[in-house]
């Protein structure tokens, strides 16, 4: 008895298509790259999140408290 299955040939469609991966020209950045909740194009600081803290919490950077050097 011969073998009935077919040899592929080129062009032969018979796998399943994969699904087309995005275009990278049409990704866009996150619109908060730091993830404090303070959009980029309101962060002062778009790369360090906002320390939520109840000082200047709506500037997106983190605070730095002075200290005065006494223990």
């Amino acid at each position: 008895m011969a073998d009935r299955r077919r040899a592929r040939r080129p062009g032969d469609r018979r796998e399943a298509k994969r699904p087309r991966r995005p275009d990278r020209s049409t990704r866009q950045a996150p619109a908060d790259y730091d993830g404090d909740g303070i959009n980029d194009s309101a962060d002062k600081c778009p790369t360090r999140p906002e320390t939520k803290n109840g000082f200047q919490d709506a500037d997106g950077c983190p605070d730095v408290v002075e200290t005065t050097g006494a223990s």
